[in-house]
Protein backbone atom coordinates (compact mmCIF):
# COMPACT_ATOMS: atom_id res chain seq x y z
CA UNK A 1 0.00 0.00 0.00
CA UNK A 2 1.66 3.56 -1.03
CA UNK A 3 1.23 6.76 -0.17
CA UNK A 4 2.06 9.46 -2.79
CA UNK A 5 2.65 12.24 -0.33
CA UNK A 6 4.68 14.19 -3.20
CA UNK A 7 1.19 15.50 -4.66
CA UNK A 8 -1.22 15.49 -1.76
CA UNK A 9 0.83 16.42 0.77
CA UNK A 10 2.94 19.04 -1.91
CA UNK A 11 -0.68 20.80 -2.42
CA UNK A 12 -1.37 20.83 1.24
CA UNK A 13 0.93 22.13 2.17
CA UNK A 14 0.87 24.83 -0.34
CA UNK A 15 -2.76 25.60 0.42
CA UNK A 16 -1.49 26.42 3.61
CA UNK A 17 2.11 28.27 2.53
CA UNK A 18 0.42 30.52 -0.57
CA UNK A 19 -2.21 33.00 1.68
CA UNK A 20 0.67 33.54 3.99
CA UNK A 21 3.57 34.34 0.92
CA UNK A 22 0.35 36.54 -0.77
CA UNK A 23 0.40 37.98 2.47
CA UNK A 24 3.82 38.94 2.49
CA UNK A 25 3.89 40.24 -1.36
CA UNK A 26 0.51 41.95 -0.74
CA UNK A 27 1.93 43.67 2.02
CA UNK A 28 5.00 45.21 0.67
CA UNK A 29 3.98 46.03 -2.92
CA UNK A 30 0.74 48.13 -1.31
CA UNK A 31 2.28 49.61 1.74
CA UNK A 32 5.99 49.31 2.02
CA UNK A 33 7.05 50.15 -1.39
CA UNK A 34 4.55 52.76 -2.10
CA UNK A 35 5.60 54.17 0.82
CA UNK A 36 9.54 54.40 0.11
CA UNK A 37 8.51 55.31 -3.32
CA UNK A 38 6.50 58.39 -2.11
CA UNK A 39 9.13 59.32 0.26
CA UNK A 40 11.92 59.57 -2.32
CA UNK A 41 10.20 61.57 -4.29
CA UNK A 42 8.91 63.95 -2.45
CA UNK A 43 12.46 64.82 -1.24
CA UNK A 44 12.90 66.69 -4.28
CA UNK A 45 9.43 68.74 -3.88
CA UNK A 46 9.60 72.53 -2.91
CA UNK A 47 7.65 74.44 0.01
CA UNK A 48 4.76 76.25 -0.07
CA UNK A 49 2.41 78.23 2.06
CA UNK A 50 -1.18 76.53 2.46
CA UNK A 51 -4.76 77.51 3.47
CA UNK A 52 -6.56 75.32 5.68
CA UNK A 53 -10.06 74.73 4.39
CA UNK A 54 -11.06 71.78 6.47
CA UNK A 55 -9.49 69.38 9.16
CA UNK A 56 -10.99 66.59 10.37
CA UNK A 57 -9.75 63.24 12.79
CA UNK A 58 -11.18 60.39 12.36
CA UNK A 59 -10.94 57.58 15.38
CA UNK A 60 -10.77 54.07 14.08
CA UNK A 61 -12.62 50.96 16.29
CA UNK A 62 -9.01 49.84 17.49
CA UNK A 63 -7.74 53.52 18.66
CA UNK A 64 -6.39 53.94 15.24
CA UNK A 65 -6.46 57.68 13.82
CA UNK A 66 -6.41 58.95 10.35
CA UNK A 67 -6.58 63.09 9.65
CA UNK A 68 -8.05 64.17 6.53
CA UNK A 69 -7.72 67.52 5.31
CA UNK A 70 -8.20 70.28 2.65
CA UNK A 71 -6.12 72.89 1.64
CA UNK A 72 -5.41 75.47 -1.05
CA UNK A 73 -2.29 77.08 -2.05
CA UNK A 74 -0.44 78.87 -4.93
CA UNK A 75 2.66 78.05 -6.88
CA UNK A 76 3.79 79.80 -9.35
CA UNK A 77 0.89 81.67 -10.95
CA UNK A 78 -1.76 79.24 -10.13
CA UNK A 79 -3.79 78.28 -7.03
CA UNK A 80 -4.41 74.85 -6.49
CA UNK A 81 -6.16 72.72 -3.96
CA UNK A 82 -4.94 69.53 -2.01
CA UNK A 83 -6.07 66.72 0.16
CA UNK A 84 -3.19 64.68 0.67
CA UNK A 85 -1.70 65.25 4.68
CA UNK A 86 1.02 63.05 4.63
CA UNK A 87 3.04 59.69 2.64
CA UNK A 88 0.58 57.54 3.57
CA UNK A 89 -3.38 57.88 3.89
CA UNK A 90 -4.53 54.51 6.14
CA UNK A 91 -5.08 55.21 9.40
CA UNK A 92 -3.03 53.38 12.56
CA UNK A 93 -1.93 54.01 15.81
CA UNK A 94 1.96 53.01 15.51
CA UNK A 95 3.28 56.09 17.87
CA UNK A 96 1.21 59.77 18.03
CA UNK A 97 2.15 60.69 14.53
CA UNK A 98 -1.71 60.61 13.43
CA UNK A 99 -2.60 62.23 16.53
CA UNK A 100 0.00 65.24 16.50
CA UNK A 101 -0.61 66.27 12.86
CA UNK A 102 -4.59 66.30 13.72
CA UNK A 103 -4.22 68.62 16.18
CA UNK A 104 -1.22 70.58 14.68
CA UNK A 105 -3.40 71.43 11.57
CA UNK A 106 -6.96 71.19 13.70
CA UNK A 107 -4.82 74.45 15.92
CA UNK A 108 -3.39 76.11 13.06
CA UNK A 109 -7.12 75.82 11.16
CA UNK A 110 -8.66 77.67 14.84
CA UNK A 111 -6.06 80.34 14.13
CA UNK A 112 -6.37 81.08 10.57
CA UNK A 113 -2.72 80.50 10.21
CA UNK A 114 -1.36 78.87 7.14
CA UNK A 115 0.91 75.35 6.93
CA UNK A 116 3.51 74.96 5.45
CA UNK A 117 3.09 72.57 1.82
CA UNK A 118 5.43 70.68 -0.26
CA UNK A 119 4.67 70.51 -4.07
CA UNK A 120 5.62 68.63 -6.94
CA UNK A 121 7.39 71.44 -9.49
CA UNK A 122 6.66 68.61 -12.28
CA UNK A 123 3.37 68.26 -11.51
CA UNK A 124 2.09 71.30 -9.20
CA UNK A 125 -1.82 69.71 -8.74
CA UNK A 126 0.63 67.55 -6.12
CA UNK A 127 0.92 68.29 -2.66
CA UNK A 128 1.54 66.93 0.79
CA UNK A 129 1.50 68.41 4.14
CA UNK A 130 3.46 65.99 5.93
CA UNK A 131 6.41 64.46 4.31
CA UNK A 132 7.97 63.14 7.07
CA UNK A 133 9.64 59.49 7.45
CA UNK A 134 7.93 56.80 9.93
CA UNK A 135 10.78 54.80 10.49
CA UNK A 136 8.67 52.74 13.08
CA UNK A 137 5.58 52.40 10.91
CA UNK A 138 7.94 50.87 8.06
CA UNK A 139 9.90 48.51 10.40
CA UNK A 140 6.41 47.18 11.77
CA UNK A 141 5.09 46.38 8.32
CA UNK A 142 8.61 44.79 7.19
CA UNK A 143 8.25 42.89 10.01
CA UNK A 144 4.95 41.49 8.75
CA UNK A 145 6.16 41.27 5.29
CA UNK A 146 9.53 39.15 6.25
CA UNK A 147 7.28 36.85 8.56
CA UNK A 148 4.91 36.29 6.54
CA UNK A 149 6.97 35.94 3.78
CA UNK A 150 9.48 34.00 4.69
CA UNK A 151 6.91 31.28 6.60
CA UNK A 152 5.16 31.47 3.39
CA UNK A 153 7.71 30.95 0.97
CA UNK A 154 9.89 28.62 3.30
CA UNK A 155 7.47 26.09 3.19
CA UNK A 156 6.88 26.53 -0.53
CA UNK A 157 10.07 25.52 -1.07
CA UNK A 158 10.27 22.74 1.41
CA UNK A 159 6.92 21.21 -0.25
CA UNK A 160 8.35 21.30 -3.58
CA UNK A 161 11.96 21.23 -3.26
CA UNK A 162 14.14 18.34 -4.97
CA UNK A 163 13.76 15.44 -2.26
CA UNK A 164 16.68 12.61 -2.43
CA UNK A 165 15.29 9.35 -0.59
CA UNK A 166 15.39 10.47 2.85
CA UNK A 167 16.50 7.21 4.65
CA UNK A 168 20.19 9.13 4.78
CA UNK A 169 19.72 8.84 8.88
CA UNK A 170 19.09 4.76 8.73
CA UNK A 171 22.05 4.56 5.92
CA UNK A 172 24.10 6.46 8.81
CA UNK A 173 23.01 4.49 11.64
CA UNK A 174 23.37 0.95 10.02
CA UNK A 175 26.72 1.94 8.55
CA UNK A 176 28.24 3.59 11.45
CA UNK A 177 27.21 0.57 13.79
CA UNK A 178 30.12 0.24 16.33
CA UNK A 179 31.32 -3.33 17.16
CA UNK A 180 31.76 -2.79 20.90
CA UNK A 181 28.90 -3.89 22.69
CA UNK A 182 29.51 -0.89 25.28
CA UNK A 183 28.77 1.72 21.97
CA UNK A 184 25.65 0.11 21.38
CA UNK A 185 23.36 2.83 22.87
CA UNK A 186 20.76 4.70 20.26
CA UNK A 187 19.09 8.44 20.79
CA UNK A 188 16.05 8.75 20.09
CA UNK A 189 14.39 11.52 17.59
CA UNK A 190 12.96 13.76 20.08
CA UNK A 191 15.58 16.16 19.34
CA UNK A 192 13.67 17.12 15.74
CA UNK A 193 10.29 17.35 17.51
CA UNK A 194 11.65 19.97 19.80
CA UNK A 195 12.85 22.08 16.67
CA UNK A 196 9.90 22.09 14.69
CA UNK A 197 8.38 23.07 17.96
CA UNK A 198 10.18 26.19 18.44
CA UNK A 199 10.33 27.27 14.73
CA UNK A 200 6.72 27.04 14.35
CA UNK A 201 6.14 28.83 17.97
CA UNK A 202 8.87 31.49 17.24
CA UNK A 203 7.50 32.31 13.68
CA UNK A 204 3.92 32.43 14.69
CA UNK A 205 4.42 34.97 17.51
CA UNK A 206 6.69 36.74 15.89
CA UNK A 207 3.70 37.24 13.39
CA UNK A 208 1.01 37.69 15.77
CA UNK A 209 3.17 40.00 18.46
CA UNK A 210 2.31 42.80 16.78
CA UNK A 211 -1.38 42.29 17.13
CA UNK A 212 -1.06 41.74 20.75
CA UNK A 213 0.96 44.61 21.30
CA UNK A 214 -1.67 46.96 19.27
CA UNK A 215 -4.67 45.35 19.60
CA UNK A 216 -4.76 43.77 23.49
CA UNK A 217 -5.51 47.29 25.18
CA UNK A 218 -8.60 48.25 23.26
CA UNK A 219 -9.98 44.72 22.89
CA UNK A 220 -10.73 44.29 26.71
CA UNK A 221 -11.76 47.91 27.09
CA UNK A 222 -14.07 47.11 23.98
CA UNK A 223 -14.42 43.79 22.56
CA UNK A 224 -15.69 44.45 19.43
CA UNK A 225 -15.52 41.27 16.89
CA UNK A 226 -12.68 42.41 14.70
CA UNK A 227 -10.59 42.62 17.96
CA UNK A 228 -11.81 39.10 19.23
CA UNK A 229 -11.10 37.87 16.33
CA UNK A 230 -7.66 39.62 15.89
CA UNK A 231 -6.87 38.19 19.48
CA UNK A 232 -6.86 34.39 18.33
CA UNK A 233 -3.32 34.72 16.57
CA UNK A 234 -2.09 35.56 19.43
CA UNK A 235 -3.68 32.67 21.49
CA UNK A 236 -2.53 30.15 18.59
CA UNK A 237 0.80 31.66 19.00
CA UNK A 238 0.73 30.77 22.55
CA UNK A 239 -0.37 27.27 22.73
CA UNK A 240 2.64 26.86 20.28
CA UNK A 241 5.22 28.41 22.65
CA UNK A 242 3.69 25.92 25.48
CA UNK A 243 3.75 22.95 22.94
CA UNK A 244 7.46 23.97 22.75
CA UNK A 245 8.36 24.39 26.11
CA UNK A 246 6.86 21.33 27.02
CA UNK A 247 8.99 19.38 24.37
CA UNK A 248 11.80 20.73 25.59
CA UNK A 249 10.96 20.09 29.02
CA UNK A 250 10.65 16.77 28.27
CA UNK A 251 13.52 16.28 26.24
CA UNK A 252 15.77 17.36 29.41
CA UNK A 253 13.98 14.90 31.35
CA UNK A 254 14.25 11.68 29.12
CA UNK A 255 17.66 13.32 27.82
CA UNK A 256 19.57 10.63 29.45
CA UNK A 257 17.22 7.17 27.73
CA UNK A 258 19.47 4.92 25.80
CA UNK A 259 18.09 2.01 23.57
CA UNK A 260 20.02 -1.38 23.83
CA UNK A 261 19.24 -3.99 21.41
CA UNK A 262 19.67 -7.57 21.95
CA UNK A 263 20.75 -8.61 19.53
CA UNK A 264 22.69 -6.17 17.78
CA UNK A 265 21.64 -4.83 14.80
CA UNK A 266 18.13 -6.12 14.72
CA UNK A 267 17.52 -9.41 13.35
CA UNK A 268 16.16 -10.88 10.18
CA UNK A 269 14.63 -14.08 10.70
CA UNK A 270 15.03 -13.34 14.60
CA UNK A 271 14.63 -11.42 17.02
CA UNK A 272 14.40 -7.29 17.09
CA UNK A 273 14.64 -6.88 20.54
CA UNK A 274 16.20 -4.83 23.27
CA UNK A 275 15.99 -2.65 26.71
CA UNK A 276 16.21 0.69 28.00
CA UNK A 277 15.77 2.13 31.50
CA UNK A 278 13.44 5.27 31.54
CA UNK A 279 13.59 7.81 34.40
CA UNK A 280 10.46 7.39 36.04
CA UNK A 281 9.17 5.13 39.00
CA UNK A 282 7.97 1.78 38.58
CA UNK A 283 4.49 1.40 38.69
CA UNK A 284 2.20 -1.75 37.88
CA UNK A 285 -0.59 0.70 36.45
CA UNK A 286 1.94 2.02 34.06
CA UNK A 287 2.03 0.16 30.53
CA UNK A 288 4.38 0.79 27.42
CA UNK A 289 2.92 0.14 23.91
CA UNK A 290 5.29 -0.83 21.31
CA UNK A 291 5.16 -0.08 17.44
CA UNK A 292 8.40 -2.01 15.53
CA UNK A 293 7.61 -1.12 11.78
CA UNK A 294 9.96 -0.69 8.20
CA UNK A 295 8.80 2.27 5.44
CA UNK A 296 10.37 2.78 2.24
CA UNK A 297 10.99 5.97 0.67
CA UNK A 298 11.46 6.13 -2.71
CA UNK A 299 11.77 9.22 -5.09
CA UNK A 300 10.63 9.10 -8.77
CA UNK A 301 11.63 11.40 -10.98
CA UNK A 302 9.08 13.14 -13.88
CA UNK A 303 10.78 15.95 -15.89
CA UNK A 304 11.29 18.60 -13.40
CA UNK A 305 9.28 17.05 -11.07
CA UNK A 306 11.05 14.78 -8.33
CA UNK A 307 7.70 12.75 -6.39
CA UNK A 308 8.68 11.33 -2.84
CA UNK A 309 6.60 8.00 -2.08
CA UNK A 310 6.54 6.19 1.15
CA UNK A 311 5.31 2.84 1.91
CA UNK A 312 4.86 1.18 4.80
CA UNK A 313 6.61 -2.27 4.56
CA UNK A 314 5.34 -4.36 7.42
CA UNK A 315 3.95 -3.24 11.35
CA UNK A 316 3.95 -4.98 14.15
CA UNK A 317 2.67 -3.51 17.83
CA UNK A 318 3.14 -4.77 21.21
CA UNK A 319 3.70 -3.96 25.11
CA UNK A 320 6.87 -3.61 26.86
CA UNK A 321 7.52 -6.34 30.20
CA UNK A 322 8.50 -3.37 32.56
CA UNK A 323 10.00 -3.82 36.07
CA UNK A 324 12.09 -1.99 38.89
CA UNK A 325 15.22 -0.28 38.36
CA UNK A 326 17.89 1.37 40.26
CA UNK A 327 17.14 4.05 37.98
CA UNK A 328 13.76 4.13 37.67
CA UNK A 329 12.04 1.36 35.44
CA UNK A 330 13.76 -1.10 33.01
CA UNK A 331 12.00 -1.94 29.78
CA UNK A 332 12.70 -4.90 27.95
CA UNK A 333 11.14 -5.91 24.55
CA UNK A 334 11.26 -8.87 21.87
CA UNK A 335 9.62 -9.19 18.46
CA UNK A 336 9.87 -12.36 15.81
CA UNK A 337 10.74 -10.65 12.75
CA UNK A 338 10.30 -12.53 9.27
CA UNK A 339 13.15 -13.33 7.54
CA UNK A 340 12.10 -11.88 4.19
CA UNK A 341 11.98 -8.09 5.33
CA UNK A 342 14.20 -6.05 3.51
CA UNK A 343 17.39 -4.89 5.89
CA UNK A 344 17.54 -1.44 7.00
CA UNK A 345 19.89 1.11 5.27
CA UNK A 346 19.85 2.63 1.44
CA UNK A 347 15.85 3.32 0.82
CA UNK A 348 14.37 1.31 3.89
CA UNK A 349 14.08 2.80 7.56
CA UNK A 350 13.16 0.65 10.49
CA UNK A 351 11.67 2.49 14.12
CA UNK A 352 10.54 1.54 17.14
CA UNK A 353 8.17 3.75 18.74
CA UNK A 354 7.93 3.53 22.89
CA UNK A 355 4.40 5.44 24.63
CA UNK A 356 3.50 4.96 28.16
CA UNK A 357 0.14 5.14 29.20
CA UNK A 358 -1.16 4.90 32.56
CA UNK A 359 -0.12 8.12 34.42
CA UNK A 360 1.55 11.03 33.91
CA UNK A 361 4.27 11.96 33.42
CA UNK A 362 4.40 10.45 30.12
CA UNK A 363 7.08 8.59 27.83
CA UNK A 364 7.01 8.64 24.24
CA UNK A 365 10.12 8.18 21.88
CA UNK A 366 11.11 7.06 18.46
CA UNK A 367 14.35 5.07 17.50
CA UNK A 368 15.83 4.62 14.10
CA UNK A 369 17.49 1.46 14.45
CA UNK A 370 19.52 -0.68 12.59
CA UNK A 371 18.58 -4.00 11.33
CA UNK A 372 19.83 -6.74 9.21
CA UNK A 373 19.28 -10.50 8.00
CA UNK A 374 21.60 -12.24 10.30
CA UNK A 375 19.30 -14.65 12.05
CA UNK A 376 20.20 -13.68 15.28
CA UNK A 377 18.27 -14.57 18.43
CA UNK A 378 18.40 -12.36 22.02
CA UNK A 379 21.25 -13.03 24.48
CA UNK A 380 18.19 -12.81 27.27
CA UNK A 381 14.91 -14.41 27.37
CA UNK A 382 12.23 -11.84 26.89
CA UNK A 383 8.65 -12.24 26.24
CA UNK A 384 7.09 -12.04 22.90
CA UNK A 385 5.95 -8.82 22.64
CA UNK A 386 3.10 -8.96 19.90
CA UNK A 387 1.63 -11.69 22.60
CA UNK A 388 2.02 -10.15 25.54
CA UNK A 389 -1.15 -9.34 27.71
CA UNK A 390 -1.49 -6.04 27.74
CA UNK A 391 -1.05 -5.94 23.77
CA UNK A 392 -4.01 -7.84 23.42
CA UNK A 393 -5.81 -6.11 25.79
CA UNK A 394 -5.26 -2.84 24.04
CA UNK A 395 -6.43 -3.87 20.83
CA UNK A 396 -9.37 -5.69 22.21
CA UNK A 397 -10.15 -2.12 23.51
CA UNK A 398 -9.45 -0.23 19.81
CA UNK A 399 -11.90 -2.93 18.47
CA UNK A 400 -14.29 -2.18 20.58
CA UNK A 401 -13.98 1.26 20.69
CA UNK A 402 -14.38 1.49 16.57
CA UNK A 403 -18.15 1.17 17.25
CA UNK A 404 -20.64 -1.81 17.86
CA UNK A 405 -20.15 -5.38 15.94
CA UNK A 406 -22.53 -7.73 16.11
CA UNK A 407 -22.45 -11.01 14.59
CA UNK A 408 -25.29 -12.69 13.16
CA UNK A 409 -26.03 -16.27 12.18
CA UNK A 410 -24.75 -15.57 8.42
CA UNK A 411 -22.76 -12.42 9.12
CA UNK A 412 -21.82 -9.40 10.89
CA UNK A 413 -23.64 -5.69 11.02
CA UNK A 414 -21.41 -2.65 11.92
CA UNK A 415 -21.71 0.79 12.93
CA UNK A 416 -19.67 3.31 13.12
CA UNK A 417 -21.07 6.34 15.43
CA UNK A 418 -20.37 10.31 14.60
CA UNK A 419 -17.61 12.08 15.49
CA UNK A 420 -15.33 8.80 15.53
CA UNK A 421 -12.68 10.82 14.13
CA UNK A 422 -12.60 13.43 17.06
CA UNK A 423 -9.22 14.75 16.63
CA UNK A 424 -8.84 14.71 13.02
CA UNK A 425 -12.04 16.89 12.97
CA UNK A 426 -10.31 19.31 15.91
CA UNK A 427 -7.70 19.67 13.63
CA UNK A 428 -9.95 20.56 11.05
CA UNK A 429 -11.49 22.80 13.21
CA UNK A 430 -8.38 24.57 13.95
CA UNK A 431 -7.34 25.01 10.63
CA UNK A 432 -11.13 26.57 9.80
CA UNK A 433 -10.75 28.63 12.38
CA UNK A 434 -7.47 30.13 11.38
CA UNK A 435 -7.96 30.74 8.03
CA UNK A 436 -11.66 32.02 8.37
CA UNK A 437 -10.50 34.27 11.13
CA UNK A 438 -8.17 35.54 9.14
CA UNK A 439 -10.81 36.50 6.17
CA UNK A 440 -13.37 37.63 8.58
CA UNK A 441 -11.07 39.66 10.18
CA UNK A 442 -9.48 41.26 6.69
CA UNK A 443 -12.80 41.52 5.44
CA UNK A 444 -13.80 43.95 7.94
CA UNK A 445 -11.35 46.37 7.30
CA UNK A 446 -11.99 49.01 4.56
CA UNK A 447 -8.33 48.69 3.15
CA UNK A 448 -7.64 45.29 3.08
CA UNK A 449 -6.83 43.71 -0.09
CA UNK A 450 -9.66 41.87 -1.75
CA UNK A 451 -7.81 38.84 -3.22
CA UNK A 452 -6.52 38.21 0.16
CA UNK A 453 -10.11 38.42 1.91
CA UNK A 454 -11.22 35.72 -0.51
CA UNK A 455 -8.32 33.44 -0.58
CA UNK A 456 -8.95 33.42 3.16
CA UNK A 457 -12.11 32.85 3.19
CA UNK A 458 -12.80 30.26 0.41
CA UNK A 459 -9.74 27.63 2.22
CA UNK A 460 -11.26 28.45 5.46
CA UNK A 461 -14.90 27.34 4.17
CA UNK A 462 -13.23 24.16 2.44
CA UNK A 463 -11.83 23.49 6.31
CA UNK A 464 -15.21 24.31 8.06
CA UNK A 465 -16.83 21.31 5.38
CA UNK A 466 -14.00 19.22 6.19
CA UNK A 467 -14.84 19.82 9.98
CA UNK A 468 -18.47 19.54 9.24
CA UNK A 469 -18.33 15.90 7.37
CA UNK A 470 -15.71 14.71 9.43
CA UNK A 471 -17.87 15.36 12.79
CA UNK A 472 -21.46 14.47 11.57
CA UNK A 473 -20.87 10.93 9.21
CA UNK A 474 -21.75 7.88 10.52
CA UNK A 475 -21.69 4.67 8.62
CA UNK A 476 -23.62 0.82 9.23
CA UNK A 477 -22.66 -2.09 7.47
CA UNK A 478 -24.93 -5.35 6.63
CA UNK A 479 -22.70 -8.79 5.42
CA UNK A 480 -24.75 -11.54 5.29
CA UNK A 481 -25.99 -14.33 2.84
CA UNK A 482 -28.10 -11.98 1.06
CA UNK A 483 -25.01 -9.74 -0.13
CA UNK A 484 -23.67 -5.98 1.07
CA UNK A 485 -25.68 -3.15 2.42
CA UNK A 486 -23.64 0.02 3.18
CA UNK A 487 -25.38 3.64 4.29
CA UNK A 488 -23.07 6.60 4.84
CA UNK A 489 -25.27 9.52 6.54
CA UNK A 490 -24.08 12.65 7.28
CA UNK A 491 -25.79 14.54 10.55
CA UNK A 492 -28.41 11.82 10.17
CA UNK A 493 -29.19 12.64 6.82
CA UNK A 494 -28.68 9.32 4.01
CA UNK A 495 -26.00 10.72 1.42
CA UNK A 496 -24.06 7.63 0.02
CA UNK A 497 -25.69 3.70 0.09
CA UNK A 498 -24.72 0.51 -1.50
CA UNK A 499 -26.48 -2.82 -2.03
CA UNK A 500 -24.57 -5.39 -3.81
CA UNK A 501 -25.87 -9.16 -3.93
CA UNK A 502 -24.06 -11.62 -2.34
CA UNK A 503 -22.36 -13.47 -5.95
CA UNK A 504 -20.66 -9.69 -6.72
CA UNK A 505 -18.79 -9.96 -4.05
CA UNK A 506 -15.17 -11.24 -4.29
CA UNK A 507 -13.00 -10.27 -1.60
CA UNK A 508 -11.87 -7.63 1.25
CA UNK A 509 -9.03 -5.93 1.65
CA UNK A 510 -6.94 -2.97 3.62
CA UNK A 511 -6.46 0.76 1.94
CA UNK A 512 -4.39 3.01 3.28
CA UNK A 513 -5.98 6.40 3.68
CA UNK A 514 -3.31 9.01 5.16
CA UNK A 515 -0.91 9.15 7.48
CA UNK A 516 0.20 11.50 10.38
CA UNK A 517 2.68 13.04 11.89
CA UNK A 518 2.83 14.24 15.81
CA UNK A 519 6.34 15.31 16.47
CA UNK A 520 8.30 12.33 14.97
CA UNK A 521 5.86 9.88 15.61
CA UNK A 522 4.25 8.60 12.63
CA UNK A 523 0.85 7.29 12.31
CA UNK A 524 -1.08 5.00 9.16
CA UNK A 525 -4.84 5.12 9.19
CA UNK A 526 -6.78 2.85 7.28
CA UNK A 527 -10.24 1.56 6.06
CA UNK A 528 -11.68 -1.64 5.18
CA UNK A 529 -13.14 -2.28 1.76
CA UNK A 530 -15.33 -4.68 -0.35
CA UNK A 531 -14.32 -5.08 -3.87
CA UNK A 532 -16.86 -6.39 -6.08
CA UNK A 533 -16.65 -7.69 -9.10
CA UNK A 534 -17.55 -4.60 -11.14
CA UNK A 535 -14.28 -3.44 -9.85
CA UNK A 536 -15.91 -0.98 -7.29
CA UNK A 537 -14.31 -0.93 -3.63
CA UNK A 538 -16.95 0.10 -1.53
CA UNK A 539 -15.56 0.68 2.28
CA UNK A 540 -16.78 -1.05 5.07
CA UNK A 541 -14.92 0.54 8.08
CA UNK A 542 -12.81 3.29 8.19
CA UNK A 543 -10.79 5.30 10.65
CA UNK A 544 -8.42 1.99 11.51
CA UNK A 545 -5.35 3.40 13.41
CA UNK A 546 -2.46 1.40 12.46
CA UNK A 547 -1.66 -1.94 10.83
CA UNK A 548 -2.17 -4.22 13.53
CA UNK A 549 -5.49 -3.09 14.23
CA UNK A 550 -6.95 -2.69 10.76
CA UNK A 551 -5.64 -6.44 10.13
CA UNK A 552 -7.83 -7.95 13.56
CA UNK A 553 -10.68 -6.31 12.32
CA UNK A 554 -10.12 -7.61 9.04
CA UNK A 555 -9.32 -11.08 10.65
CA UNK A 556 -12.59 -10.71 12.01
CA UNK A 557 -14.77 -9.40 9.12
CA UNK A 558 -13.38 -12.62 7.04
CA UNK A 559 -14.63 -15.01 9.72
CA UNK A 560 -17.70 -13.93 10.15
CA UNK A 561 -19.12 -12.67 6.71
CA UNK A 562 -17.29 -15.41 5.40
CA UNK A 563 -15.64 -13.35 2.66
CA UNK A 564 -11.86 -14.00 1.83
CA UNK A 565 -9.27 -11.68 2.19
CA UNK A 566 -7.14 -10.28 -0.73
CA UNK A 567 -3.63 -11.75 -1.05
Amino acid sequence: MRQKDSLLSRVVLSLFALPFAAGGVGLFLFLCLPMLVDWGRMQAWVPAQAELIEVQMHRGKSDTYRVEARYRYAFGNDTHLGERVAITSRADNIGDFQYQLGARLADARARGEPVPVWVNPAQPGEAVLDRSFRPGLLALQMVMVLMFAGFGFGFLAYAWRKRPAPAEAAVSATASAPAVPGENAIRSTKKWEVWVAWGFSLVWNGISAPILFLHLPAALSDPTPPRVIAMVFPLIGLALLIWAIRASRDAWRFRRVRLVLDPFPGALGGDVGGSLIVPLAFSGARSFALTLDCRLHTSRHNGSETESVEQLIWETRGAASAERHLDGTRLSFRFDVPRDLPASGGEHIWRLSVASSGGAPHFVRQFEIPVQPTGARSAQPRRESAQHPEAQRALDAQIAALGQIEPLHDGLRLYLPYARALRTSLSWLVMSVSFGGVGLFMALQSDAPVILVIVFCLIGACFTLLTLYSLGNSLRVQIDSQGLLAERRVFGIPAVQHRVARRALRHLALRQSYQTQTGTRRETTYRLVVETTDGRAITVADNLKGQPLAEALLARFSEQSGLKSAV
